[in-house]
């Protein structure tokens, strides 16, 4: 599955989402992330190996990330 999330920067964000991932039994298989500094928002991309309940995931990551965290979570497409 594919996770795109943002929200505003602060330390430790890639660690509670790797936590949250760990905890799950999820296995990270990708991660892109950047920081646009100007506006101190966080983005990452993570490509995730595992069975899980989106819906789930999505509330468990909610919990441990900043209120105005933007989460979208789908399969993983192979590109053509």
């Amino acid at each position: 599955m594919v996770i795109l999330l943002q929200c505003s920067d602060r330390v430790g964000l890639v660690a509670d989402i790797s936590a949250v991932m760990a905890t799950a039994g999820l296995n990270i298989i990708s991660m892109k992330e950047f920081v646009n500094v100007d506006e101190n928002r966080f983005y990452i991309r993570l490509e995730i190996q595992g069975a899980t309940n989106p819906e789930q995931l999505q509330q468990q990551l909610k919990a441990r990330l900043p209120e105005d965290t933007e989460i979208s979570i789908r399969p993983y497409e192979k590109r053509k």
